[in-house]
């Protein structure tokens, strides 16, 4: 029994590992984008990641006598669904940009506001074809120079490419452990936890998970099927190398399940209402100096001309969601599966042992 949690464990560990990696990279892609340009990047992204850590929260209602001790340990590995729409976006926004200019014999950098558009660029799921952003600047400007005041007439027009996509996946993977343990009074508890974890190469990471249910059907004895209802919080943060914050992703969810067992198998289903919120932050360090309409970068709009530190902070787009699984418990083994309608499509795939 040793052994088999501390594989379930590993594994877990090993998916939370593999999206660190890719937390790190998506910094690495914002720090040349200003952050108007960063949300609409990220925002599937934000609701595949809350999805996925609002899935399999259960795999049954049925959560054992009104008192006794049960208990179960497993891995729940997640899939959120990316459609074509969450691998491009088109906008508009305004920045300021930065423009070397001589004037009256004089270096003079002027700060001018610049209309940016967007057109057909990859999001953080699209591929490595990259968009194209169309930065005009138009303005006249007041300087002065040496005591002496001039007008400066500023109509440049530059393009660049955008950044690339990081995941080009059909669906957004992630994984938890997950411990259940019960009950009392018909109430038993959930756990999802990874402890602080520090890798050289990418940073720290942990999880922090709870939940707790309690059993409806244990009121109406003549119910033919387990009811339940369910609260869960989560927190699960990326850290750099340096300590620094890249990703906190914080969630919450309430649903009502039932379950019918046959046999060996379980029927279980429910509806969730749910929220997910994701903060990212990174160093916005794009310093996009036009000279005679030229740029001295690959892509990146400066709306800051010096390095700025950017939080980003994002809701998920799911709020509700039903859903339909099965679980087969072949001894203390217990295999589940489900999916899940909502704003997003989410499925989830459990293996554990029951004692």
């Amino acid at each position: 029994m040793k052994s088999n949690k501390i594989i379930l464990l590993l594994a877990a560990f090993s998916f939370v590992m593999s999206g660190t990696a890719a937390a790190q990279e998506l910094v690495d892609a914002l720090r040349l984008v200003s952050s108007q340009y960063a949300e609409k990047y990220i925002e599937p992204f934000t609701s595949a990641f809350g999805a996925d850590y609002n899935s399999g929260l259960f795999h049954t209602a049925d959560n054992g006598p009104r008192n006794g001790f049960r208990a179960y340990l497993g891995v729940k590995i997640f899939a959120t669904i990316i459609s074509e729409d969450d691998k491009q976006f088109s906008t508009t926004y305004n920045v300021d940009v930065a423009l070397d200019r001589i004037v009256n014999g004089k270096d003079v950098t002027l700060r001018v506001p610049a209309l940016v558009t967007v057109r057909n660029a990859p999001t953080i799921f699209g591929d490595s074809l990259r968009g194209t952003v169309t930065v005009r600047a138009l303005e006249d400007v007041l300087v002065t120079v040496d005591g002496e005041q001039f007008i400066v007439s500023v109509d440049t027009v530059f393009s660049f490419q955008t950044p690339e996509g990081l995941i080009d996946l059909p669906a957004m993977p992630a994984a938890a452990p997950q411990l259940e343990i019960g009950t009392i009074l018909g109430t038993d508890l959930m756990l999802r936890y990874v402890p602080s974890i520090t890798s050289e190469e990418v940073g720290r990471f942990g999880l922090i998970g709870v939940g707790i249910r309690h059993s409806i059907s244990q009121y109406i004895p003549s119910l033919p099927f387990h009811l339940a209802i369910q609260g869960s919080w989560q927190q699960l943060f990326f850290d750099d190398s340096n300590d620094l914050p890249i990703i906190k992703l914080k969630t919450w969810a309430v649903n009502i399940q039932a379950s019918k067992k046959l046999g060996i198998v379980t029927i279980y289903g429910g509806l969730q209402a749910e929220d997910s919120n994701v903060t990212v932050s990174y160093r916005f360090e794009g310093s996009s100096v036009i000279e005679d309409g030229d740029v001295n970068v690959d892509f990146g709009v400066a709306d800051l001309r010096d390095p700025v530190d950017v939080s980003l902070d994002l809701d998920g787009a799911n709020y509700l969601r039903a859903l339909v699984g099965i679980s087969i418990a072949a001894g203390p083994v217990v295999i589940s599966t489900d999916f899940s309608l909502g704003s997003v499509q989410s499925a989830s795939f459990g293996i554990g042992v029951s004692f």
